[in-house]
């Protein structure tokens, strides 16, 4: 009698989209970065692992004529890796500069949980960059980016924001941030007007966060700029000032982010 065939292949115990974690996006840019340097040092091996074959081929042949061949392969081959490696460096320490930041600006913001707000941490970029931290309760909508800068040798580090603009130390005034920030912002509100909740009366505040930075001038019309412990204090003086989302909107917003947020996470990590 033939025995009963078995399907071997296995399965994800966990079938649902998970969150994203802070700094996801960055985590997978760095390793993608390390991968794409590894074949690099592969390449190497490989190439003088060739031309030490030919180089012995030639030699077995044509006594003498073999190792100048392998000198100038493996010179070539080597300052080749070797600049592509220097190139690297630069992104990479940038890459891991703000994922640092962006953990650290999440750890800050998930102390709100105890206040009765959802945090979401690098929600997907459909195409448009990835948000990174959005805050959900009883006062509104937080969409966050972080911006980790290198801190000046000595000195204060202090960060001009103008309304519209960002001067860190004595470096040039930058628009980008708070463009950036607003674009994030019309995102948001997009996405609200989507799932039928764009005539609700929602707060959406884009705040743009520097770790480690004083900020003089924190608030504009559009967008604040804060340092990372100061944004449960702004929160609190926003829920003095405006009234809360009723809890069934609120409960209703959780929801239908959270289920969008996951769907991104899990496109981003499939590379869709």
């Amino acid at each position: 009698m033939r025995g009963r065939e078995t399907n071997t292949a296995e399965r994800s115990p966990v079938s649902a989209p998970t969150l994203a974690r802070a700094g996801e996006g960055l985590d997978r840019k760095i390793r993608e970065e390390f991968e794409w340097n590894a074949f690099y040092f592969l390449g190497v091996a490989i190439a003088l692992i060739s031309a030490c074959l030919f180089a012995w081929t030639v030699e077995f042949f044509s006594p003498g004529a073999g190792l100048p061949t392998l000198t100038v392969a493996t010179v070539f081959t080597i300052a080749y890796i070797g600049w592509r490696l220097w190139k690297a460096r630069a992104p990479l320490h940038q890459l891991r500069l703000g994922m640092r930041g962006e953990v650290a600006v999440g750890e800050a913001l998930d102390a709100l949980r105890e206040r009765g707000y959802r945090v979401f941490h690098d929600v997907g970029s459909e195409g448009r960059g990835n948000i990174d931290h959005v805050v959900i309760g009883p006062s509104g909508i937080y969409v966050i980016e972080t911006k980790t800068r290198s801190l000046p040798p000595k000195g204060r580090a202090a960060i001009r924001f103008d309304g519209r603009r960002v001067r860190l130390g004595d470096g040039p005034w930058d628009e980008r941030p708070i463009r950036q920030a607003c674009a994030v912002r019309a995102r948001m509100r997009e996405w609200l007007k989507g799932e039928g909740m764009g005539e609700w009366e929602v707060n959406v505040r884009a705040v743009v966060m520097y770790p480690g930075w004083w900020v003089d001038g924190s608030s504009g019309k559009d967008v604040w700029v804060l340092k990372p412990d100061a944004l449960g204090t702004w929160i609190a003086t926003e829920e003095r000032k405006t009234a809360p989302v009723a809890r069934d909107r609120l409960e209703m917003l959780w929801g239908r982010f959270e289920k969008y947020a996951r769907e991104l996470a899990e496109r981003e990590r499939a590379g869709k």
